[in-house]
């Protein structure tokens, strides 16, 4: 009942929990991870790409979002040294990125969503992007293979809505079967179509 309040976010510390509400500038998550966390000092890559990925989430527009993206894959370097230096946020970077470029660049998102996984093979929210990338590329039993293992990973995804997209895409798959071309028994017979005839 706190969502209209939002941004919020549920604390647990001390084994005490409370909703933080009014979470609406950077400066104010700042606080409230150094409240939760008082030993947890970002580097300056750290906080130059926390403030760029606070801004891509917040564009409405998807070329400002991805402007935003690459800016802060800029701040890490090369994908080959953020691979080693900064594997963690080059994921997250390649998750949202792959986001962003499902519809456009399927087969760049296919790759983006990928490698964050090689980087992070235990990442429920990679799979459910590598789902995203897998449907929109008409893929739909690998699609439902990747929201399995986030199913099964399960932390950081919520479970039930994730359970109910595998459900969804299943019955996609069994119309797909069902639906696809069959061979008439006089074409296997005859090697010409119904149609040729």
């Amino acid at each position: 009942g706190k969502c209209f309040r939002g941004p919020n976010c549920w604390l647990k510390i001390d084994g005490r929990s409370e909703v933080v509400e009014g979470l609406d500038t950077l400066d104010k998550i700042e606080g409230l991870v150094a409240r939760a966390v008082p030993s947890f000092q970002p580097t300056e890559v750290e906080r130059q790409v926390a403030k760029l990925k606070y801004t891509a989430r917040r564009a409405r527009k998807p070329m400002l979002r991805l402007e935003a993206i690459d800016q802060a894959m800029c701040v890490l370097g090369s994908e080959a040294e953020a691979a080693v230096n900064n594997p963690h946020l080059l994921g997250q970077l390649l998750v949202m990125r792959a986001r962003e470029r499902v519809k456009s660049h399927t087969g760049d998102a296919l790759k983006d969503a990928q490698t964050a996984l090689s980087l992070h093979p235990r990442w429920a929210f990679g799979y459910v992007v590598l789902s995203q990338v897998f449907e929109a590329s008409g893929m739909t039993r690998e699609a439902c293979d990747a929201l399995k293992e986030a199913a099964k990973i399960g932390s950081g995804v919520d479970k039930r809505s994730v359970k109910k997209h595998i459900q969804r895409l299943a019955r996609r798959r069994i119309h797909e079967v069902e639906t696809a071309e069959v061979p008439s028994a006089i074409s296997l017979y005859s090697g010409k179509s119904v149609d040729d005839e």
